[in-house]
């Protein structure tokens, strides 16, 4: 096993989830999920993209957010709407993000 993922498994993980609101209905479904701490080792790094380096829950989750907004602006999605050439949330759907940790770094800083 990688080194990086043994350091994974034996620490405390953060969970990262992005909730969509229906103002509505008052539905909440979780449309994206991140799990991880961490970035991989410079050591570990891949010159051909085949691992993911900010192992971060809050990027993890913001990665599969954005293709969960592709998939559903190309398809039959119930939370984007096309306007004009560009794709927008509904406006009765509302972003949550939720965390099981304040994030690292700058957006960490609480008043």
């Amino acid at each position: 096993m990688k080194p990086h993922l043994q350091k994974l498994r034996g620490g405390a993980s953060v969970i990262c989830c992005i909730v969509v609101e229906d103002r509505y209905t008052g539905e909440l479904e979780v449309v994206s999920t991140g799990i991880g701490t961490k970035s991989v080792p410079k050591k570990d790094y891949d010159k051909q993209g085949y691992i993911v380096i900010d192992m971060h829950a809050e990027v993890l989750a913001r990665r599969a957010l954005l293709r969960y907004l592709i998939k559903d602006a190309f398809g039959i999605g119930n939370l984007t709407e096309k306007i004009g050439d560009k794709f927008a949330l509904k406006k009765h759907k509302i972003l949550h993000l939720f965390t099981t940790r304040t994030p690292c770094g700058d957006s960490s800083m609480i008043e």
